[in-house]
């Protein structure tokens, strides 16, 4: 219930303030970009301030996707593994455990182990028998792995593991140039246009000013 006075210098700030903010975001929008796909479950897009305007056909012949491998079935995942070693490579990279306990126990070796390569494990259970899952944690050809088994224990009760899934890159073309990604989002160098790949097949991504953007900050700042 206090009255407050405001001194004339305080209005000064707050409007110059005020137009400031709205000048920045006048720029923002002046630099900013709308991007449009004729088939979203195909590609999306971001562009930057920098990046080519114009119509992009984006044929995607393959998604880059992780590696899956996978045990041979246990009746469930308290069964013991095995006894020996699992090794990991990956290039020029590797990881070893020792085999201890049951499948759940395994899983958690591997993805608490320090040296880890960069593959996450996980027990699978299904019409009441289980796996061990081994997926890579990135996409790409460069982030394949091999799994080798040392010990009688762990040959005989694991029984090897199977690929499931190898691991790709992305590949396709966008206006006729051909393209390959280890992830499924990756920047046009030529234009400048980021493109999140979906699925396969082809779609038309429209950039283009945002042309609503720009007339919404021109009119906050009026």
């Amino acid at each position: 219930a206090d009255p407050v006075n405001i001194s004339p210098e305080s209005k000064v700030i707050n409007a110059v303030t005020e137009l400031s903010e709205a000048l920045v975001n006048v720029k923002k929008a002046n630099e900013s970009k709308f991007t449009k796909s004729t088939g979203e479950s195909i590609a999306l897009a971001s562009a930057k301030s920098d990046s080519s305007r114009g119509s992009f056909e984006v044929t995607i012949t393959n998604l880059a996707r992780v590696q899956k491998s996978q045990s041979s079935e246990f009746s469930s995942a308290t069964d013991k593994f095995g006894s020996g070693v699992l090794t990991f490579q990956s290039g020029d990279a590797e990881f070893k455990i020792t085999v201890a306990g049951n499948l759940k126990d395994v899983a958690k070796q591997i993805n608490e182990a320090e040296d880890n390569i960069g593959v996450t494990a996980s027990v699978v259970e299904a019409e009441g028998k289980a796996r061990l899952v081994i997926h890579s944690d990135n996409t790409g050809s460069d982030n394949q792995f091999k799994i080798t088994e040392s010990g009688a224990g762990v040959s005989a009760a694991g029984g090897g593991f199977d690929l499931v899934t190898a691991a790709e890159d992305a590949t396709g073309t966008v206006n006729g140039r051909g393209f390959t990604s280890a992830s499924n989002d990756f920047e046009d160098e030529t234009s400048g246009v980021t493109f999140e790949l979906k699925a396969r097949g082809a779609t038309r991504i429209t950039v283009a000013d945002d042309e609503l953007a720009r007339s919404t900050a021109r009119n906050d700042l009026l």
